[in-house]
C-alpha cells in the first residue's frame, strides 16, 4: 500500500489518542480534547472485544474503524501460543509496526527498509537499537531533528530540490547516511525561506508545549539532541557522534510534529515482520 503523510494513513496506524491538534491560543482542540482522543481508543477497544450485558450474553463483536486488529489496542501482546489463530494476530501485529516504522522514517519502500533490517541483524550489537540508529542517522530525519523544518516531508521536499549542503556540497538523497562530523546546512539562496520555516516550527512545538528540549532557543548551543550541535543563526548542525543504544531507544517514544504525541515504535516487532 502506498505510505504518505495523510491522516488517514497516519490515524488508521498510529491511532487517534497520539493526534496532537493546536488551537489559536495554544491548546489542543475541543473535539480533539485528550480525554476525547482516550475516549475513542478505549471506545474502538472496547468495541472490538465486545460487551456483556446483564442476560449474561455477549455482544457481537464489532469491526474496528480502519481495519486495525484487536490485539492493536490491548496492553498485552498475543499468546505466544503456536496455532493458526495466535500466528495470525502475532504476524498482524508485526506488520502493523512494520508499516508504522516505514511510515514514521520517511515513507520508504519495503526493499528499503528491509536493507536496513538485514544491516541491523548483521551487527553484533543489539539489532533493536541498531536498526534505529541507522534510521536516526539519515539525513531527512537528522533534519528534521534539528527543528528547522516543520515536518519531515518538507525537510525531504528541500532534499529532493538540493536546498541542503553536506559538507558544502548539494545532497539529494534523503537516505544519505552521515557520519560524525557531517556539516549539514542550507543553500544561501535558500536561507530566508528556512529561517521562516525554522521560526514557525518552533512556535509550533512550543505551543504544544512538549518542553524546552524541542524548541529552538538561540542561548542553548547544544541543540536539543546530544549528539547534535546546532547553529541557529547559520541555519547548520552537526553531527557529533552516533546516538548510544538507550539514545536510540529513547527516539522511538519520540513526536511527529504536528501529528503524533508518542509514536510508540516496535523496532522488534518491526523486524519479526521479515522472517
Amino acid at each position: 500500500m502506498p505510505v504518505d503523510y495523510k491522516l488517514r494513513n497516519l490515524r488508521r496506524l498510529f491511532g487517534n489518542a497520539n493526534f496532537l491538534r493546536v488551537n489559536a491560543d495554544g491548546g489542543s482542540a475541543g473535539k480533539h480534547a485528550s480525554g476525547r482522543r482516550r475516549g475513542e481508543a478505549t471506545g474502538a477497544a472496547a468495541s472490538a472485544e465486545g460487551k456483556e450485558d446483564g442476560s449474561g450474553k455477549r455482544e457481537r463483536r464489532t469491526k474496528v474503524p480502519g481495519g486495525i486488529p484487536r490485539a492493536f489496542f490491548s496492553e498485552q501482546p498475543p499468546r505466544p501460543v503456536r496455532n493458526k489463530s495466535a500466528g495470525g494476530q502475532l504476524f498482524t501485529t508485526h506488520l502493523f509496526e512494520k508499516q508504522k516504522m516505514k511510515l514514521y522514517y520517511g515513507a520508504m519502500g519495503d526493499k528499503k527498509f528491509k536493507r536496513y533490517v538485514d544491516e541491523a541483524r548483521n551487527c553484533r550489537r543489539n539489532t533493536d537499537a541498531m536498526l534505529l540508529r541507522l534510521l536516526e542517522l539519515r539525513l531527512d530525519t537528522f533534519l528534521y531533528r534539528t527543528g528547522l523544518v516543520k515536518t519531515p516531508m518538507q525537510g525531504r521536499q528541500w532534499i529532493n530540490h538540493a536546498q541542503i549542503l553536506v559538507n558544502g556540497r548539494p545532497v539529494n538523497m534523503k537516505g544519505n547516511r552521515l557520519r560524525p562530523g557531517d556539516v549539514v546546512s542550507v543553500r544561501d539562496r535558500h536561507q530566508e525561506h528556512a529561517l521562516k520555516a525554522s521560526r514557525e516550527a518552533a512556535e509550533l512545538r512550543a505551543k504544544l508545549g512538549l518542553g524546552a528540549s524541542w524548541i529552538l532557543s538561540d542561548p542553548d548551543p547544544a541543540g536539543m539532541l546530544p549528539w547534535m550541535e546546532i547553529d541557529r543563526s547559520g541555519l547548520a548542525a552537526v553531527l557529533v557522534r552516533e546516538p548510544t543504544d538507550d539514545e536510540a531507544r529513547a527516539m522511538a517514544r519520540a513526536a511527529l510534529f504536528p501529528y503524533i504525541r508518542d509514536a510508540k515504535l516496535n523496532p522488534h516487532a518491526a523486524m519479526r515482520a521479515y522472517r
